[in-house]
């Protein structure tokens, strides 16, 4: 089958692009990346036999391969052709001084049994140039975190013979580690597939999907491009181009509605009182609800309320020790609708109690994307207890490693708050600012004293 690919592959390649057909496009990308995919595997046999017995595991992933380019227009052309074929743009990011793509393809392509599900299309650094083409495949083990680099260093020790590259283990997320298999063909090995980490920075702003809060235009194969700065991406125009458009089962790729998972919501105070308190029914953010907790209760964590000239970021880290916040209560949303307009937003104000005047970090200004997810119903604990452990999904969106009745909790009660507790405050966080004195130092550990490392966008 791959033979008869290859030949479809040189058939294809005697057309000029203006002859190439989608389908074509697409069993020609097929046939070159299973050609590649069979290469590797030989150097690996060769190179590293126990690495092969490595890729052949039923325990492993082989989650993306790495098409480089040699050009910024071939890197454009590329992104382009991949659209066309009817696969999408996973995520965007800018590493070592240029942009990396990750296009998530639809349907996965099968080599060896295995499911290919993403294609990496680094774009190349100026006076770097790289051979046109498959470059590497990385293989996912499938154990530990984005951040977490034991699982590598156990992996390396298995295989003492191998002379492996550990420079990328210096990374601070999607640690890897690679051997160089000759004729500029190398395989990596990383914890977790690129699809995750590519989520994982989505959710703690590192990435962004291009044309998630507008289109954006690639540019044009005649290299004639110019670049203009939009409100929230930079838009590329040249000859017409198909738009990116935002890859909507990224968000989806943690089973949010998984009934044995707690999810828990950051929020910050004064917000998290006012919501336990019935006066605030919306929330506003600047990304949508996935679907999967729509209707589904989520544990409230209490952050403190952000200081005078403090920018919005997560109080919380992303690998979250137990106490590194507050549980409180549940919420539950029924629908979350995008705002069009900032008269919209100023309609709702009573609803979401954002000042629209004043030096409010959350005021919003009409400029960026911003969604209201409506509070349906909302329980109170008994007390505030601190947070078990838990990590960062989407965002302030936590996943909870713990069961609802450790956290004590009934999810699925629709009981409403008692009169006693319709206060401003509630007593869980002081209005100064700073956690309740009985509680300030237990929670204090891991959790303000960093100094910025959790520093990025989250609301």
């Amino acid at each position: 089958a791959v033979d008869a690919l290859w030949r479809v592959f040189l058939a294809i390649e005697t057309k000029t692009n203006d002859e190439k057909t989608n389908d074509d496009k697409t069993r020609l990308w097929q046939a070159s990346l299973l050609h590649f995919m069979d290469a590797w595997y030989e150097k690996i046999s060769v190179i590293a036999k126990g690495l092969a017995s490595e890729v052949d595991s039923d325990t492993t992933v082989i989650d993306h391969a790495c098409f480089r380019c040699s050009t910024e227009t071939q890197y454009w052309e590329v992104l382009f052709d991949l659209q066309e074929m009817g696969h999408t743009i996973a995520g965007a990011s800018v590493i070592g001084g240029r942009e990396i793509t990750t296009v998530k393809l639809n349907p996965p392509i099968t080599w060896r049994m295995k499911k290919i599900q993403a294609i990496e299309v680094p774009m190349p650094k100026s006076g770097r140039p790289k051979k046109y083409g498959w470059e590497h495949a990385e293989v996912a083990l499938m154990e530990g975190t984005v951040g977490c680099g034991e699982v590598l260093g156990t992996f390396m020790k298995k295989h003492p013979e191998v002379l492996f590259d550990a420079k990328g283990l210096g990374k601070e997320i999607n640690k890897e580690i690679s051997l160089d298999l000759g004729d500029g063909l190398a395989v990596k090995f990383h914890n977790r597939p690129l699809l995750e980490v590519v989520a994982w920075e989505l959710g703690n702003g590192t990435a962004t999907i291009p044309g998630a809060d507008g289109t954006v235009t690639l540019a044009g194969v005649d290299g004639t491009a110019t670049t203009t700065q939009s409100n929230d991406a930079t838009e590329t125009t040249g000859k017409k181009r198909k738009n990116i458009s935002p890859d909507e089962e990224l968000i989806k790729l943690f089973d949010f509605s998984d009934p044995s998972c707690v999810f828990g919501l950051e929020v910050r105070e004064p917000f998290v009182s006012r919501i336990l308190a019935g006066t605030k029914t919306l929330e506003t953010r600047g990304y949508p609800l996935p679907e999967g907790l729509i209707g589904k209760q989520l544990v409230l964590l209490a952050a403190l309320g952000l200081r005078p000239g403090e920018s919005q970021k997560s109080a919380i880290p992303d690998e979250a020790p137990i106490g590194a916040a507050l549980v409180v209560g549940t919420v539950t949303f029924d629908w979350a609708v995008k705002y069009d307009t900032i008269e919209e937003w100023h309609l709702d104000t009573t609803e979401h109690a954002v000042p629209p005047d004043g030096d409010s970090q959350f005021k919003w200004d009409g400029q960026t994307a911003l969604w209201k997810w409506h509070v349906a119903r909302v329980t109170q604990s008994r007390s505030a207890e601190p947070s078990p452990a838990m990590t960062r999904k989407l965002r302030s969106v936590f996943q909870i490693h713990a069961s609802v009745f450790d956290l004590g909790l009934s999810l699925g009660d629709d009981e409403n708050l008692d009169d006693e507790h319709d206060d401003e405050n509630l007593g869980l966080i002081a209005d100064n600012g700073t956690l309740d004195d009985a509680q300030d130092e237990e929670n204090d550990r891991g959790r303000w004293a960093d100094e910025g490392a959790f520093d990025r966008p989250w609301h």
